[in-house]
């Protein structure tokens, strides 16, 4: 099939998770429709890394600038994941295959799905003895994915008596990818350790989980990050089901951390048009309480 009219994609999310999933789609697109057609690429400033590899600048725009699109350009996004639209797909379909349905309305052949290779860049600065580092991720977006202070230190705690190091990776600061994002860090002060929060960009992120032991935090956009390598990764959920959000990647080894809740997993499994699952519906929390850093542990101990 051949896309006669130009094609504007808007990736209307502030969600790094949704963004990664959308870049191999957008690959496809670009390579299978777009030969002799024009396109062009909508994403926050702070992703544009994802999509150089593979998007030449002119084709890629701010999305939150005015963008005109008249005929004969037709215009098809990727919402925030909160939308109605993404939450029903959720319940049945990988988060990629959900991009291509969005952007292609077809699902495209699942070997187009895998999550695309990062450029690796020099983290030699950061001073990192990374045959020892264990990366936990500690920043989160919505408060049905916090991880809780003491599981945090525990995971730390068993790190260093393993002769590993604990790094902290993420970003809290207040640029305008996070202005709308209210839920940052569960607590105030990290436990000892290598501290990267807000040291970061992308690229850097990937390149040192790339060289790192192990990924262990909650779903988040750091996981799928993660998810462009072959890291081994440790990975919490809460509301949504693992079998929904694992990367699509060559080789790597992923170990979900679930809990032992009958309400778990609510996200992908109930359909509710007025809630927004970036809380608890019954505002216990228990999911995350359950989020012990012995079940993390458990995880860990196969991998290191």
């Amino acid at each position: 099939m051949i896309i006669a009219d130009p094609v504007c994609y808007s990736l209307n999310s502030i969600a790094m998770g949704d963004v990664i999933a959308a870049a191999p789609i957008l690959k496809y697109a670009v390579n299978t429709f777009h030969k002799n057609t024009d396109y062009k690429i909508l994403v926050r400033p702070y992703y544009y890394d994802i999509f150089k590899s593979f998007i030449p600048d002119d084709k890629i725009a701010d999305q939150g600038q005015p963008f005109t699109c008249v005929v004969p350009w037709q215009i098809r996004y990727l919402n925030t994941p909160r939308s109605t639209n993404a939450r029903i797909t959720s319940m049945h379909m990988h988060l990629s295959t959900f991009a291509s349905i969005q952007f292609l309305n077809r699902i495209i052949p699942p070997n187009h799905m895998r999550y695309l290779k990062l450029p690796d860049v020099d983290v030699s600065h950061f001073n990192i003895d990374f045959s020892k580092a264990v990366i936990i991720i500690v920043t989160y977006r919505d408060e049905v994915r916090k991880i809780p202070f003491e599981t945090v230190s525990g995971i730390a705690e068993y790190v260093k008596k393993k002769g590993f190091i604990p790094v902290y990776i993420g970003r809290v600061d207040d640029s305008a990818i996070w202005k709308d994002s209210p839920f940052k860090l569960s607590f105030d002060k990290l436990p000892d350790g290598i501290d990267l929060l807000n040291k970061t960009s992308i690229l850097e992120m990937a390149s040192i989980m790339s060289r790192s032991k192990v990924v262990v935090g909650m779903d988040s956009g750091p996981i799928h990050v993660a998810g462009t390598t072959s890291v081994p990764i440790v990975c919490g959920f809460t509301n949504v089901a693992p079998e929904h959000r694992i990367p699509i990647r060559d080789k790597g080894i992923f170990i979900p951390v679930v809990p032992d809740l009958e309400c778990s997993h609510c996200q992908s499994r109930w359909f509710l048009n007025y809630h927004d699952f970036g809380f608890c519906y019954f505002k216990h929390y228990d999911c995350i309480k359950q989020m012990s850093s012995s079940r993390f542990i458990k995880a860990l101990e196969h991998l290191i």
